[in-house]
């Protein structure tokens, strides 16, 4: 009995077509952009502006869910541009862009409600509340420049297919 064997004895029984790899990629980045964005339309459906706790829970709802939205974007934008297709690759860029101003919105409604929560809360949960908010200023950086490049680099591939 022999423990190693080749690859000629024990041939691979699935295999995946590099053809195929831009559609399932276009296929798993629309399932994860539908359910993000069902997502986070649950999570605004009926605003309260003005109420702070509802205020920093929305928009930190928002950048928790963020990074499935954008890998859904990434599959969707790199599976067109792959298979060649420049007005869904150029939609999917300027969605980049949309979701990047987007996040720029948001974290300016979280930048207003910041000094009424930590006015209204003990010390110790402002240092926490303080901590949160230098976590979600990185997060917001990285979400936008992340959106930026990727948008500005779909939308420059576009020119070159086609």
């Amino acid at each position: 009995m022999r423990i190693l064997t080749g690859p000629e004895e024990h041939p691979a029984r699935h295999t995946v077509h590099a053809d195929r790899l831009p559609g399932i990629a276009i296929a798993i980045g629309l399932c994860l952009l539908v359910v993000s964005t069902a997502n986070l339309t649950l999570l605004w459906y009926a605003p309260r502006i003005g109420v702070t706790e509802w205020e920093l829970a929305a928009t930190t709802g928002t950048f928790d869910r963020l990074p499935l939205l954008l890998l859904g974007l990434f599959l969707l934008g790199g599976g067109s541009a792959a298979r060649g297709l420049p007005r869904s690759a150029r939609m999917v860029g300027w969605g980049f862009f949309l979701t990047g101003a987007g996040v720029v919105g948001t974290a300016a409604l979280y930048a207003l409600a910041l000094p009424q929560a930590l006015a209204m809360l003990p010390s110790e949960v402002g240092a926490q509340l303080r901590v949160s908010a230098v976590k979600n200023a990185v997060t917001v950086t990285a979400y936008v420049v992340t959106s930026v490049v990727c948008g500005w680099a779909l939308l420059r591939s576009v020119h070159r297919i086609g």
